[in-house]
């Protein structure tokens, strides 16, 4: 955890940084199962890299951490929702503003439910892989 609040503290100002702490972080959680810490992990260094990092690469990255909340087991649930709000400004970067309003809308209960906000995060993205 504590790589992750440095990595989060440094990702503006040394954003290289903080990613290897946020892998590290990652590293140090997924042998003992901890899908909380490995998908905060994930999604810090994918919204870091939404900023800094190369566009295709950083939307299959949000695609596989959307798909990590998805599964079954502690930690894992509801928190698809921050990764959607940082694969906007991805989309937004990309030019594809239209999804990322759409993608927004969903976020701010557009009558979508959780699934279906998830569907429209992956295909919208997945249009940029």
């Amino acid at each position: 955890m504590a790589c992750c609040a440095l990595g989060q503290v440094l990702k503006e100002s040394e954003p290289d940084r903080a990613l290897m702490l946020f892998d590290e972080a990652c590293r140090l959680a997924e042998p003992v199962q901890n899908n909380w810490l490995v998908g905060i992990g994930w999604t810090e260094a994918a919204a870091v890299r939404a900023v800094h990092g190369e566009p295709t690469a950083t939307a299959r990255m949000f695609i596989d951490v959307l798909d990590h909340w998805t599964l079954p087991g502690p930690g894992t649930g509801t928190l698809h929702w921050i990764t959607m709000r940082y694969a906007i400004r991805l989309l937004v970067r990309l030019g594809a503003e239209a999804d990322a309003a759409a993608l927004k809308r969903a976020i701010a209960g557009d009558g979508l439910t959780g699934a279906q906000a998830l569907k429209l995060a992956r295909e919208s993205l997945q249009r940029y892989c």
